[in-house]
């Protein structure tokens, strides 16, 4: 029997071309962010809704940490009255910008 080059060549081809693309869809799964970023409590058409614990409050300014993830808030105490380390918040932000802070208030509790 003679060698046949060109069908070993396909076949080389085939398998390089299945190993590069297993090793892509390997590295482009091992880049995604094993945490999923926090969800609201509540999402509605008016504000996103997280819950903090008040950690620290040095004066008017009062520090909180996530209860759900490493997330942390801070605001001035202008409005809250009787807050104090431990409670329990909840804080409200516009639905598109997750900076803008429109209102926190305390989560009565029972």
């Amino acid at each position: 029997m003679r060698y046949k080059p060109k069908k070993y060549k396909n076949k080389l081809a085939i398998v390089c071309l299945t190993l590069l693309v297993t090793l892509f869809l390997t590295i482009t799964v091992n880049l995604q962010p094993d945490k999923q970023p926090e969800r609201p409590l509540r999402a509605d058409s008016e504000y996103r809704v997280y819950e903090y614990q008040i950690v620290e409050i040095d004066g008017n300014e009062v520090y909180g940490e996530s209860m759900t993830d490493s997330s942390k808030i801070y605001f001035t105490n202008d409005e809250l009255e009787g807050i104090k380390v431990n409670d329990i918040v909840k804080a409200y932000f516009e639905p598109e910008d997750l900076i803008q802070l429109v209102k926190v208030e305390k989560v009565n509790e029972k």
